[in-house]
């Protein structure tokens, strides 16, 4: 028998996930400056602990990133780092497809203020942390996972 908690808990995750990112295509797609092809090149490895190193980079030579805003949305390390948590483990789930798209959608937001950070400020660190990002994204997932990251991102207007 499930427990009520665990599917009531990732159902309220899931839930908030997609509203973010509901706001996030119904406010921006298009008002993003033009990207460098993060979409479109050729996928490379990258682990966890490389992301958090370039994050962490970026954070510190590039201290204004704490307060930007995108959408009414601000990462600052703590939430960042809640959110990247999701992307990396995701949550209370109860099968495996269920995991695998929450952590990409969990992903998709924080590729999405990276590359637009990057562009709108020209740091270009930014825009490479955004497609570490999107690689790790598509790591292990099925064709249908990343058919989705892709085409949402593609919504938003990073290429």
């Amino acid at each position: 028998m499930k427990n009520p908690l665990k599917i009531h808990a990732s159902t309220l995750l899931l839930i908030g996930l997609c509203v973010l990112l509901a706001l996030l295509t119904a406010c921006g797609g298009t008002s993003a400056p033009a990207p460098s092809g993060i979409l479109d090149s050729t996928v490379q490895a990258v682990t966890l602990d490389q992301i958090k190193q370039a994050i962490n980079d970026l954070y510190t030579s590039h201290p204004d990133i704490n307060s930007f805003v995108v959408q009414s949305v601000t990462y600052n390390p703590q939430t960042r780092d809640k959110v990247l948590k999701i992307c990396s483990e995701g949550g209370l789930v109860d099968t495996p497809q269920e995991l695998e798209a929450q952590k990409v959608m969990a992903c998709a937001p924080l590729i999405f203020f990276f590359n637009y950070y990057g562009q709108q400020k020209s740091v270009p660190e930014s825009v490479d942390v955004a497609r570490q990002l999107y690689w790790y994204a598509l790591a292990d997932k099925s064709d249908d996972s990343k058919k989705v990251l892709t085409d949402l991102l593609r919504s938003w207007g990073i290429q």
